[in-house]
């Protein structure tokens, strides 16, 4: 048995403030992310893989625009698949609903994940990246951590969830490899990461799960 403190419960005096347990953005234990023009780098397809994005090798200093994967777009998305294939067991018509549905969602710009754009350039002879996110931006050299990152992802106008991470630079020539951590649930947004509920009063971020990185980079 392991302890969990995911949703936060209130005290009657007190603070909890959940660390094991909690997901990460995406509803997972942790997905860190690689930014690379290597071809040779490939991940795994389940929740505990790396994910791998591939960026298009330019010259020094221009920029190119990468995806940063976000949540999962349950319900706007994926609930409707699911609502369309209710009561329906034959697989091939299962198939044929899905497709359709999927196809539907796609024209009128619906998409399975809330993605924000990135850009990133890098210079392998002074051995440094550039990039920016949302107005964020940092410069690092090989063996460097960025800042956090707040990050916010738009399902709609209304529905915004908001983020923290945070970049390391694995290598910045001949190839590009620029790790991103798991995007952890912003605590200051979230009552079921603080109970009372924090607000702004606490700062962060508090490890996603673990009080330790368990979401590396490969060594």
């Amino acid at each position: 048995r392991v302890a969990d403190t995911f949703p936060a419960r209130g005290f009657p005096e007190g603070r909890l403030v959940s660390g094991l347990g909690v997901p990460d953005i995406r509803g997972r234990v942790g997905t860190p992310y690689i930014f690379t023009t290597d071809p040779a780098i490939t991940g795994g397809d389940n929740e505990f893989s790396v994910e791998i994005v591939p960026v298009q090798p330019v010259a020094s200093y221009k920029k190119v625009t990468v995806p940063i994967k976000g949540p999962f777009n349950k319900p706007f998305y994926q609930y409707v698949v699911d609502d369309a294939l209710k009561g329906v067991d034959r697989p091939d018509l299962r198939k044929q609903i899905k497709e359709r549905v999927e196809e539907k969602l796609k024209k009128e710009g619906v998409k399975p994940t809330i993605n924000i754009p990135m850009q990133v350039s890098y210079d392998p002879k002074a051995g440094t990246c550039t990039f920016t996110v949302q107005g964020q931006s940092d410069t690092l050299k090989k063996g460097e951590w960025s800042n956090w990152f707040q990050l916010n992802f738009a399902f709609n106008k209304y529905l915004h969830l908001q983020g923290l991470s945070r970049f390391y630079l694995m290598e910045a020539g001949p190839e590009l490899r620029l790790y991103m951590s798991p995007i952890h649930i912003s605590f200051s947004r979230s009552s079921a990461i603080t109970r009372p509920w924090a607000g702004p009063s606490i700062r962060g971020p508090f490890p996603r799960g673990w009080p330790t990185r368990t979401s590396s980079f490969p060594t």
